[in-house]
């Protein structure tokens, strides 16, 4: 056999291993964009929903504008996808294709989310191809009592006599949604102010209370002030 016809073989053969080696590395070694966490927000008892936090790495040394989430919800869940992550459904499997507006570089940290109508957990979570995790979060930490609480009373001309109850802000560990207020033990009105106009008895000492209620429907107890009559 001429050496010629020998030397394009072995060529050939040369080409062929390499072009091997080379998809055998791509499909062994994906690059991932980023690594990704999902949090389950605590929710009120009984709601038909509940709100999950996405957070994203980026971890790839090369900029890059995308990313692919990915999950399975069980039958009678689906997703109630936000503006910023729009969503795909083949069956019980969604799918989110984020673009971001710049490319992004290791070290950037992006937070976004969705809601779940039903009860199932998304199972199967996957980033890029890359396995991501899932937190359940659980709230039974009651708001902190309101404090400062007192009623005062102003007179306005033309108007009359009325009462402002006012206290500060109370905290939680997911934060505050509001305020409910009893006059005399009875339920008068929610807020999500520091303040309230309620009702004015001239003749009678008046009892106001306040309690802070929390996402979930833990309350603080109530912070109360006795108002004696003019």
């Amino acid at each position: 056999m001429p050496s010629s016809r020998l030397t394009v073989r072995g060529a050939a053969v040369a080409v062929t291993a390499l072009l091997a080696a080379v998809a055998s590395l791509f499909v062994t070694s994906p690059a991932y964009a980023g690594t990704g966490t999902l949090v389950r927000q605590p929710s009120p008892a009984g709601s038909p929903t509940y709100g999950v936090k996405v957070t994203v790495l980026y971890t790839s040394n090369a900029p890059t504008t995308a990313f692919r989430l990915e999950f399975d919800l069980p039958e009678g869940s689906s997703v109630i996808p936000f503006g910023s992550l729009p969503f795909t459904r083949t069956g019980n499997h969604w799918v989110s294709q984020f673009a971001a507006a710049s490319p992004q570089t290791a070290g950037v940290r992006f937070e976004t989310g969705f809601a779940v109508l039903g009860t199932g957990d998304p199972t199967n979570c996957r980033l890029d191809g890359n396995p991501c995790t899932y937190t359940v979060l659980s709230d039974t930490e009651a708001p902190t009592v309101p404090g400062n609480v007192v009623a005062t009373r102003a007179t306005w001309p033309g108007v009359g006599t009325g009462v402002t109850l006012r206290w500060s802000a109370s905290t939680d560990n997911f934060g505050v949604t509001g305020y409910e207020v009893t006059v005399n033990g009875q339920p008068y009105t929610t807020t999500t102010q520091l303040y309230q106009t309620v009702p004015h008895f001239a003749n009678a000492a008046t009892t106001y209370a306040v309690r802070a209620r929390d996402s979930v429907g833990n309350v603080s107890a109530y912070a109360s002030f006795v108002l004696p009559p003019m």
